[in-house]
């Protein structure tokens, strides 16, 4: 993941992704869905490295809420979970 070299269309594919995502609720709603929640993960992580401003900032909370619930360090419903989603909300409309 962190060795691989995205094109701007798959940067761009996978921006629309985690953002409808999250926007429909569905990001975190099956976190034993291994496929699911790795594909959330690799997405989000590479749309961070590869992006700046909010859509960076965007990124890195998705991964972060992704990574952790899935490593079950955090739950679905936790304060860091809620306090990263409150973050995510600023910028959400903003974001393209």
């Amino acid at each position: 993941m962190m060795e691989y070299e995205a094109s701007e269309d798959e940067v761009n594919e996978f921006k629309q992704n985690i953002l409808s995502s999250y926007k429909d609720k569905i990001y975190l709603s099956n976190i034993e869905n291994h496929e699911k929640m790795l594909t959330n993960i690799f997405q989000s992580y590479i749309v961070e490295q590869n992006s700046e401003g909010e859509w960076k900032d965007f990124a890195f909370d998705f991964f972060q809420n992704s990574k952790y619930t899935y490593r079950g360090v955090d739950a679905v419903d936790s304060e860091s979970v809620k306090s990263n989603e409150e973050q995510m909300n600023k910028v959400v409309n903003n974001l393209q």
